[in-house]
């Protein structure tokens, strides 16, 4: 798939926005974002969707403490937000003592405790969405995970577009 341009890139976001209804005007949304190409894109996209679409956005990041210099990760991430005009909450998990103690992987555990964060925050803030980007990636390596676990047909699909705020 080529490489769109920010405009267009932006077009495409909201597209997909209104024919998912994801997004209802005057949202707030807590937008996921890790650093990386994928998160950053929908926080750039979101910042210019917010005027037209009302949208108030919070931003998010977790440091799953895996590597050395990860911090600076949140480092870069509060600097975004804070260019943009948007608050960022970072936090810190221990993404490998979690993996150990569920007996599950290091992407399982950095998965719960990211949407643990952003839905703790999205009720702190009262936030009616949370956003988080995806790639193809992400979702053939989502069907693979199912079908490795032994999901029924049904259960062989990709990442929805949406689902209901966890309690």
């Amino acid at each position: 798939m080529p490489v769109l341009p920010p405009r267009e890139f932006t077009r495409s976001v909201r597209d997909y926005i209104r024919a998912h209804e994801l997004l209802a005007p005057g949202a707030t949304v807590v937008v996921g974002v890790s650093g990386g190409p994928d998160s950053l894109a929908l926080l750039y996209s979101l910042h210019e969707l917010s005027t037209p679409l009302r949208l108030t956005l919070h931003v998010a990041h977790l440091d799953h403490q895996l590597r050395r210099g990860s911090g600076a990760d949140a480092k870069f991430v509060k600097g975004q937000a804070v260019r943009l005009g948007w608050p960022c909450t970072a936090a810190r998990a221990a993404v490998a003592w979690l993996a150990a103690t569920r007996r599950c992987s290091l992407e399982e555990a950095g998965r719960l405790a990211r949407y643990r964060l952003f839905f703790k925050l999205a009720r702190r803030v009262r936030a009616s969405h949370v956003a988080v980007g995806h790639h193809r990636d992400d979702q053939a390596e989502t069907v693979l995970m199912r079908l490795l676990r032994g999901a029924s047909a049904s259960g062989l699909s990709g990442i929805a577009p949406k689902r209901r705020l966890m309690d």
